[in-house]
């Protein structure tokens, strides 16, 4: 005889089978990806402004609070990924990618 399973969907959608477990799961989460953003920010500031583009960091800073840092987060790690692919590609000239400016007024 068939039985019902109950399954708790946590918003970056992991499957659980209590909701105290997908609760713990998002907090750990929103937690770890706030530390990420600080980090990259921290990261960032001793490179130089060249390092990435304050606009950049200015929206990650405004747009993302700590509970949606970790979308922000997964999305530049996905950013990676196709970059990579991009660079990987022959007929893309990237190479400029890997200049970077001497002076901020460049950009």
């Amino acid at each position: 005889m068939p039985s019902s399973v109950i399954k708790y969907k946590s918003f970056d959608g992991k499957e659980f089978s209590n909701r105290d477990e997908a609760e713990e799961h998002e907090a750990s989460v929103i937690k770890s990806g706030d530390m990420l953003r600080q980090k990259f920010f921290e990261i960032c500031e001793k490179e130089g402004p060249e390092f990435i583009d304050r606009r950049l960091l200015d929206l990650m800073r405004g747009k993302f609070l700590t509970d949606d840092a970790w979308k922000i987060m997964k999305s530049l790690y996905r950013a990676q990924d196709v970059m990579l692919r991009i660079m990987a590609q022959e007929e893309s000239d990237t190479s400029w990618l890997l200049d970077f400016p001497e002076e901020e007024e460049d950009w």
